[in-house]
Parts: C-alpha cells; sequence; structure tokens
C-alpha cells in the first residue's frame, strides 16, 4: 500500500494505490479489468469498480467455494448461464486439467525445464513460462496454460486480454467458459467429451460437438 498526500490551499487529497495479490508476488491481476463481449464478437473493457467479488488465489480447487465464486463471476462477464459456475462437468474438467491452479504450465514442459516443473512446489518458476508465451516462444509441443489448460490460439481468441490475461484467474476463467459454449455448448457436454474414447485410424475426427456423432475424439483433453 503506498499513501500519496499532497497538500494545497488547505486541501489535504489522500490517494491509496492497493494491489491485491493471491500470496505470491507472480499473481497477477487485469490491468484494464474484466471485459464482456462487444456485438461484434470482440471484446470491451468493464470498467474496475474496486475489489473482485471473488476472492483472488493462487488456486481454485474443483467444487470449492472459492471456485465458484471465480466462474460465477465469470460467466456473468462472458454472459454466459451463472449455474454454470456449480456445473459437475466443469469441475470434473478443472480437476483433470489443473486442479484449479491459476497460469499453471502444461505437462509438458517438465520436459524441457526438469521433472515437477509444472507441479505447485515450483509455482515460483512459473511467470518464466508465462512471459515465454507472451513473447511468442514455444519451447514445448504444448502451449496450454492455466486453470483450463487453454492453447496460445484459444488465449488470444477466448480471454478478455487475450496473452495478458495469462495467468489472471478471471480472464482463465472467462476463457474457459468461453471456449466450452463455443465447441460444446455446456460445460457437462465437454466433459461428455472428454471422457470418449479415442478414434481409430480412419474414423472422422472431431474435436468439437460433431464428435458426438462418431463417438470418438483425435487426442487428450478437451
Amino acid at each position: 500500500m503506498n499513501p500519496i498526500i499532497l497538500f494545497g490551499a488547505g486541501l489535504i487529497v489522500v490517494r491509496i494505490l492497493a494491489s491485491v495479490r493471491g500470496g505470491s508476488s507472480a499473481s497477477k491481476q487485469p490491468a484494464k479489468g474484466p471485459r464482456t463481449p462487444s456485438p461484434d464478437g470482440g471484446a470491451s473493457p468493464v470498467p474496475d469498480t474496486g475489489a473482485p467479488p471473488f476472492p483472488v488465489r493462487e488456486v481454485y480447487p474443483p467444487r470449492s467455494p472459492e471456485a465458484i465464486a471465480l466462474f460465477s463471476e465469470a460467466a456473468r462477464v462472458a454472459g454466459l448461464p451463472v449455474e454454470w459456475a456449480r456445473s459437475e462437468g466443469l469441475h470434473e474438467i478443472i480437476d483433470a486439467e489443473s486442479d484449479g491452479w491459476v497460469g499453471r504450465p502444461n505437462y509438458t514442459y517438465n520436459g524441457v525445464r526438469g521433472r515437477g516443473f509444472n507441479q505447485p512446489s515450483r509455482r515460483d518458476e512459473w511467470p518464466e513460462v508465462w512471459t515465454e508465451i507472451q513473447s511468442g516462444v514455444h519451447a514445448t509441443s504444448s502451449t496450454a496454460t492455466g486453470i483450463g489448460q487453454m492453447i496460445v490460439g484459444n488465449v488470444e481468441r477466448f480471454y478478455p486480454d487475450g496473452l495478458d490475461g495469462i495467468a489472471d484467474p478471471l480472464n482463465e476463467a472467462v476463457g474457459m467458459l468461453r471456449y466450452i459454449q463455443h465447441r460444446y455448448d455446456t460445460p457437462d457436454k465437454a466433459w461428455e467429451f472428454y471422457n470418449l474414447p479415442r478414434c481409430a485410424p480412419g474414423t472422422p475426427r472431431y474435436y468439437d460437438r460433431r464428435a458426438f456423432g462418431v463417438g470418438c475424439k483425435p487426442g487428450e483433453g478437451y
């Protein structure tokens, strides 16, 4: 907290600048506040109204009150049903993808940065990957990060702040919900897709709702 006191003509103006952190200097808050989709499909800024309506954490364990609060706000920002925040399908995906850790790098980074790099015990090193990705450096076969393990293309498309939203909980939650709606309609349908068997050679391969018609998916995840 940094108070700045200005004196002039008997008038005292006190301005307090505060930043909310999730227990680590690496935790990030959106510089421009959350955004909502504009009519042309882009994102328009929403004025920052102060403290976020959800607890700021490094991790949002699936089904926890903190995760439900975060995804409730994300649903409001994205213009999607708030009840999605309590969807069992959503929390199953969070559990499978990241355990709810904000900014978590994909497991493929373990191959270039050493065993266990994407584990919470090495979280202090994760910002190095965030900076790499934001700078256009892709050091592994997957650029996925965050609560929903979004790859760069989806981050740019679905996060309100694009690549700048990596490691920000609200950006990650909004992006995850928007991605789910775009591909599968609902979190429960996304979880159903997650559990489809892999496609055999020669089978049509779809990574969206069309996969339900052939009953298989092309790879891991959702």
